[in-house]
C-alpha cells in the first residue's frame, strides 16, 4: 500500500496537484482564487465544512459575517 500511495503522490506533483486535496475541490478553487485572498488550505476547510453540512442535512442558513480583506467565517 506505501509504494502505491508514494506513485499517487508523486504523480499528483508531476501534474501540478496537490495530493491531500480532492480534484473537486481543486476545480472550484480554481473558479474562485482569483476573487478572494483566502488560503487554499482554508478555501478547502470551508469546502469541506459546507460538504459535512450538506451531507448530514443540517438545517439552517449560511451566513457570512465578520470578514477581513475577502476572508471567510
Amino acid at each position: 500500500m506505501i509504494p502505491s500511495l508514494v506513485h499517487s503522490i508523486q504523480w499528483c506533483l508531476r501534474m501540478n496537484r496537490d495530493p491531500l486535496i480532492d480534484e473537486e475541490f481543486g476545480d472550484i478553487w480554481n473558479a474562485c482564487k482569483k476573487f478572494t485572498l483566502t488560503s487554499k488550505e482554508r478555501g478547502y476547510a470551508l469546502y469541506k465544512s459546507v460538504e459535512y453540512v450538506i451531507k448530514n442535512d443540517v438545517q439552517g442558513d449560511f451566513i457570512e459575517c465578520g470578514v477581513w480583506k475577502e476572508g471567510v467565517s
